[in-house]
């Protein structure tokens, strides 16, 4: 089964809308955010979806997405 680009904000989204299924799972930067400066320079990637440009840090594929991991504790 094929799944669409999902766009995750762990501050706005509910974990609930993310597949548990494997895929390639991406890591962007919000728009304002910044890494913290180190001695080596980070390469982002641009990935652009609808309209808007993302940076991406990370790329990873995953056998099975794991929901707990982005669940806030109560």
């Amino acid at each position: 089964m094929n799944y669409p680009f999902i766009p995750f904000d762990p501050k706005i989204t509910d974990v609930s809308i993310l597949p548990t299924t494997s895929g390639n799972y991406l890591i962007a930067l919000r728009h304002s955010c910044k890494l913290p400066a180190t001695t080596i320079e980070p390469y982002c990637s641009p990935y652009e979806y609808n309209g808007i440009t993302y940076d991406i840090i990370y790329t990873g594929m995953a056998r099975r997405f794991k929901k707990k991991a982005l669940s806030k504790k109560k």
